[in-house]
């Protein structure tokens, strides 16, 4: 039985290529991850934002939630060794999956959303530059869960890499649409409530510019 694991935002990416494994890839088993950092200031996933499930029931798919919290949080340091309000999602991400891919290495298969320029190939005004941060995240991957010399034959990759945002937002069904929210720092958790300021709402919002 072949599983394959998404991770799962709920942005357009990652519901684009929600759509994509189900319709195009032959997996026994298609299983959402998300994460919420409950403790960490500043951040997208505090608390999980509903929609990430009204999605799944809609492709039939179970959706699962990596708890992280601070193991030191109750300890005091001295001056100028606080920790950090936030760190950049694609840390949460990769660390979930490598969490997972290391407690089951019998699923091969750990898929992420990035896309290819937003309405160009090649165009990396985004968040998420293709080439650079898909080569990181794979020598990353790569090295954590095979670290033992041992390749096991898992792998952490985007399936949907050759389209671009626009072409993403396309294949996701009109229905699914309103229920898609691309955003680093929601005023509430709601699913509803985007910033409208940030990287990723600024670039959503860039794709329908001339459209």
């Amino acid at each position: 039985m072949t599983t394959g694991v998404v991770m799962f935002s709920g942005g357009v990416e990652s519901v684009a290529t929600l759509e994509w494994v189900v319709n195009n890839m032959a997996f026994d088993k298609v299983v959402c991850v998300t994460n919420t950092w409950k403790d960490m200031e500043i951040s997208g996933s505090r608390k999980l934002n509903p929609n990430l499930q009204k999605i799944c029931d809609y492709y039939d798919v179970p959706l699962r939630v990596y708890d992280y919290t601070d193991p030191l949080g109750d300890l005091h340091f001295e001056d100028g060794f606080d920790r950090t309000n936030y760190t950049h999602s694609s840390n949460h991400w990769l660390l979930t999956a490598m969490q997972i891919a290391s407690r089951y290495p019998e699923i091969k298969d750990f898929m992420w959303g990035v896309n290819c320029g937003l309405k160009t190939h090649g165009d990396d005004k985004g968040d998420y530059p293709f080439l650079p941060r898909s080569w990181q995240w794979t020598l990353i991957f790569d090295n954590y869960v095979h670290n033992k010399g041992k390749d096991g034959g898992q792998r952490l990759y985007p399936p949907a890499s050759h389209l671009t945002k626009l072409q993403m937002w396309g294949i996701i069904p009109d229905e699914v649409k309103p229920l898609v929210q691309s955003c680093g720092f929601p005023l509430a958790w709601d699913g509803q409530s985007p910033c409208g300021k940030c990287n990723k709402c600024n670039e959503f919002n860039s794709m329908f510019i001339g459209e």
